[in-house]
C-alpha cells in the first residue's frame, strides 16, 4: 500500500486519516471512523482488492461489538480504473478514498492512493474534484 504525493507533495490520503484520528482524541464518533478506517485498511493491506461480491467484511466497532462493513471497495465507472475505498459512519459522513492497484503475475497487488474525502451528502462537488485530480495522478504516475 502506497500514499502517492500531489503537486504540492501531500500525501493528501494520509492528511485526511492523521485529521481524523486527532479529532478522535476527543470525539466518540472519529473515533469510530478511524477504527473504520483502520480495519479496512489492514484488510486490504492483508488480502488486496476484493472482487466486488467479496467486497463485504465483520469487523469490531470501538465498543467491541461485531458489525458489518458494507462494500468497502467500489469501482469509479466514470474514472475506470480507479476505485475507492468506502467507509460510512452516518454521524461522521462516509470516508472515501480512491486508489488504483496494479497486480503482478502471482497476485501480488500493490495499491496507490491518490486522494480522500468525507462525504456528507449522496453527490459531493469535492468528491467529484479528487476523482479527477486521481486520474490526472494516475496517468502521471505511468507516465513517469
Amino acid at each position: 500500500m502506497e500514499f502517492l504525493e500531489d503537486e504540492n507533495g501531500q500525501q493528501q490520503v494520509i492528511d485526511l486519516i492523521h485529521d481524523i484520528v486527532t479529532k478522535a482524541q476527543t470525539d466518540k464518533n472519529y473515533r469510530e471512523m478511524a477504527k473504520r478506517i483502520a480495519q479496512v485498511f489492514q484488510h486490504l493491506k492483508t488480502t488486496g482488492v476484493p472482487p466486488e461480491h467479496l467486497s463485504t467484511i465483520n469487523a469490531k466497532s470501538t465498543d467491541g461489538f461485531t458489525i458489518t462493513l458494507v462494500d468497502i471497495v467500489k469501482e469509479l465507472t466514470e474514472y475506470k480504473p480507479l476505485l475507492e475505498t468506502r467507509i460510512n459512519w452516518k454521524p461522521v459522513g462516509a470516508f472515501r478514498a480512491i486508489f488504483f492497484y496494479e497486480e503482478d503475475s502471482r497476485g501480488n497487488q500493490i495499491i496507490y492512493y491518490t486522494k480522500a474525502v468525507i462525504k456528507t451528502s449522496t453527490f459531493s462537488q469535492d468528491f467529484e474534484d479528487i476523482a479527477a485530480e486521481s486520474e490526472k495522478m494516475m496517468k502521471e504516475f505511468y507516465t513517469n
